[in-house]
């Protein structure tokens, strides 16, 4: 089995076939209007980058997607804690959650990978 922690893929596939991403992702942001802002300002550099919105069947492995970006947030968040170490309240519990999420992320999408191989 490939590593899917460095595998490569190929760019999205032009035109895509596959159902848009972003009104699924804005409706489950539906609570956080700036956050829904933000997501709409990465699908916009996306658009930019690739040449069109994320889509489901586009060619890559949303799988192996996720379980890489996973690996970097885990280590972003844990750079962040390094880098505040005086953090206290509610900005020490924040990062202490994000980073238990991308933990626990990390963990269920490589388990994921593992039983995909197993096919």
């Amino acid at each position: 089995m490939t590593d899917p922690a460095t595998v490569c893929q190929d760019g999205p596939q032009s035109p895509p076939r596959g159902l848009p991403v972003l009104p699924e992702v804005l409706r489950l942001l539906g609570d956080y209007p700036t956050i829904q802002s933000d997501y709409r300002a990465r699908v916009e550099l996306g658009a930019e980058i690739y040449g069109q919105e994320l889509t489901s069947h586009n060619g890559r492995c949303f799988l192996t997607d996720a379980y890489q970006e996973a690996l970097d947030l885990l280590g972003y968040l844990v750079g962040l804690s390094l880098e505040r170490p005086d953090v206290r309240g509610v900005e020490l519990h924040a990062i202490a959650m994000a980073t238990a999420h991308a933990l626990s992320a990390v963990t269920a999408l490589r388990t994921l990978l593992d039983l995909e191989g197993q096919r």
